[in-house]
């Protein structure tokens, strides 16, 4: 594989881990709890999406082999 594929690989598995984990997390505050971002917070917004988003992120690596993470 080249590395201009290797690159897009990786940047589409950055995206989409990204935003599968900020509208999961979207979808959970609104539909799970109830709420709204600004009675839920802002901060724990971002404390719940970004570790959602990193955990889609190593299952994106693994399973399309982009190597982000060492081995």
């Amino acid at each position: 594989m080249d590395k201009t594929s290797l690159t897009i690989k990786r940047a589409l598995v950055w995206g989409i881990s990204f935003v599968t984990g900020f509208v999961l997390t979207f979808l959970l505050v609104y539909l799970y709890l109830d709420s709204d971002i600004e009675t839920y917070s802002v901060k724990y917004f971002l404390l719940t999406a970004i570790p959602l988003s990193f955990l889609f992120l190593v299952w994106g690596d693994v399973l399309l082999g982009t190597n982000i993470l060492p081995d």
